[in-house]
């Protein structure tokens, strides 16, 4: 794999990927950003297997195809320090190199055979829903979600998912937010989703997204991003 991308692009992928990350151990293939060059097209994935995401990006001069893995957040380090300009990553003997005029950095890869696999959105039902009404959604709520409770369901938010509509409740047992926008769908599905997963979506997206889901994950579809949140079987809270 060899590419040449610039310093802005880059550093603002990372800096993206960098709350998807494992960040307690560094051992773990979790703590690394999956990057793939294949069909003109940069993918950079990252998860800490609860929640994920990946971008796609064709604004990248493509050397070599090929596929690597680095650690997300001293890859994200060394791009800070470098000028502003292009970059060139290259992949030689299981090590990734970044280089820039006269600085040169390598770290250490893990095997990309080994980095997690992210679910599909193929097959699972899907619901075309405008960003802004989701967003505008979650910022209603987000605001009565608990911050530090030993129950998760007040951890995070419920997404209550109808035929007729999508509704969005969140409490600390002493406030309570409800949201509702309209919606088309056949089936049925009641989820909470982390605080830390609503804070991610609100930064992602802003066009047109294709919301899909099942009984083990949430994913969110749009031009350039998809997050994908892996779902519990908890007892979920009847509000509605």
């Amino acid at each position: 794999m060899k590419i040449i991308i610039s310093k802005s692009i880059i550093e603002n992928i990372l800096i993206q990927a960098g709350p998807f990350l494992e960040k307690k151990d560094t051992s773990q293939i979790t703590s690394h950003v999956f990057i793939n060059v294949s069909n003109a097209t940069l993918t950079i994935k990252a998860t800490d297997y609860e929640i994920g995401y990946f971008i796609t990006t064709n604004n990248v001069n493509i050397i070599d195809d090929g596929s690597t893995t680095a650690n997300g957040k001293k890859l994200l380090d060394i791009i800070r320090i470098l000028k502003d300009g292009d970059i060139n990553l290259e992949v030689k003997n299981e090590m990734l190199y970044i280089t820039q005029a006269h600085s040169n950095f390598k770290l250490p890869t893990f095997s990309h055979e080994d980095y997690p696999e992210f679910p599909s959105y193929e097959g699972k039902s899907r619901i075309a829903i405008n960003s802004f009404s989701l967003i505008e959604s979650l910022k209603k709520i987000t605001p009565a979600i608990d911050t530090n409770n030993p129950k998760f369901e007040l951890n995070g938010a419920l997404i209550d998912i109808k035929p007729d509509a999508i509704n969005f409740a969140s409490t600390d047992t002493r406030r309570l937010a409800v949201a509702t926008i309209p919606n088309h769908a056949e089936e049925e599905l009641s989820i909470i989703l982390p605080k830390k997963a609503i804070v991610e979506i609100q930064k992602l997206f802003f066009n047109d997204i294709e919301l899909y889901y099942d009984e083990t994950n949430l994913i969110i579809h749009s031009d350039q991003y998809t997050f994908f949140y892996k779902t519990h079987k908890w007892q979920v809270p009847r509000v509605f």
